[in-house]
């Protein structure tokens, strides 16, 4: 039975969506004016989100490969309490705020992973891609700011994203417009390095049915795992230092300070572990392997990480191609 999209005239958000922020008491200290205003507005933007949801008719619609057939649909209880969504609200508030230009694209990717993770949080459904776009063209009015022209190449490939939870971890699934083709995200990047062995980085593809998976950093063990990607490097017997180089491509500082970073207790927001499947990135090499495709199997997303007052870049990703192991933070 095909879903019908919501209707906005005619129907009413439940009313545990409909949040109204107050200070809280115990909080000596007023938040401004103007943070007041950004916590509204995201905590609106969720509410319109949770009344899509709840909107639309329960039950399954089976999955043809027609944009205009894909249709949102959910699969179970859906919805955040006011007390999750005002902690929804401040950590993405939180980690918008402490965004660089510096290093905007990390920063860019580590906000649109959060995002992804808090709308697995709201429960098991899937949102078609005009949906999708209702969710941006509200996001754009409310915060008064623009999509960029990349992020909206990204969406209309896409015909839907599915969320949930599946084995204890929140993931979103993407399902393209194009299922042979998948998600392009064009990179052409041409490396300035005159001794590096990486030539160019072509782009990256989300595959048909890609899931990433999201998993807070919370305890010691998780900790000490993020620690020993960062500062350990990819090690290869017998293979020549201008490859190797070109294998660790995570930024020197990040070593120097992920300890201090993890163990900060000003650290209001967790790092995020980021399972990846289906996701990959061609490069092409001055090496004996010529042109490569890594396949990326984890990233972690590490918000507002800084050197005293300089940013740092907040997003890191791993990735192999048959006996090679990439590490590569996003720097520019």
């Amino acid at each position: 039975m095909a879903v019908q999209r919501p209707s906005f005239s005619r129907q009413r958000a439940p009313e545990k969506v409909q949040v109204r922020v107050r200070p809280q008491k115990s909080v000596k200290k007023k938040s401004s004016p103007k943070k007041q205003s950004s916590l509204f507005r995201l905590l609106t933007l969720f509410s319109l989100f949770a009344f899509l949801l709840l909107g639309t008719d329960q039950g399954r619609t089976p999955y043809r490969y027609l944009a205009a057939e894909a249709q949102t649909t959910i699969f179970g209880n859906v919805g955040l309490s006011e007390a999750q969504m005002k902690k929804v609200a401040l950590n993405i508030l939180t980690i918008a705020n402490n965004m660089s230009s510096d290093y905007e694209v990390a920063d860019g990717i580590t906000l649109t992973s959060y995002i992804l993770r808090y709308f697995a949080e709201i429960g098991e459904y899937e949102i078609a891609y005009r949906d999708i776009m209702i969710l941006v063209e509200a996001f754009e009015k409310l915060t008064n700011s623009a999509v960029g022209p990349e992020v909206r190449d990204i969406l209309d490939q896409t015909l839907k994203v599915r969320f949930g939870k599946r084995d204890g971890l929140y993931f979103a699934q993407f399902f393209a417009k194009n299922p042979l083709k998948g998600i392009i995200i064009p990179i052409e990047e041409v490396s300035e390095d005159p001794e590096s062995s990486l030539r160019e980085i072509k782009h990256v593809t989300i595959a048909e049915g890609a899931v990433l998976s999201f998993e807070d950093v919370d305890t010691q063990a998780e900790r000490e795992h993020v620690r020993n990607f960062i500062k350990k490097p990819v090690k290869l017997l017998g293979v020549i230092d201008g490859v190797l180089n070109a294998l660790n491509q995570v930024y020197p500082p990040l070593k120097g300070m992920i300890d201090f970073y993890l163990e900060d207790p000003e650290q209001s927001v967790a790092p995020l572990i980021i399972g990846m499947k289906g996701v990959s990135v061609d490069v092409a090499t001055s090496t004996v392997f010529d042109d490569i495709t890594f396949d990326f199997n984890e990233a972690y997303a590490l918000p507002n990480f800084r050197q005293g007052e300089d940013a740092l870049p907040s997003f890191v990703l791993g990735g192999k191609s048959k006996l090679l192991r990439l590490k590569v933070s996003i720097d520019q």
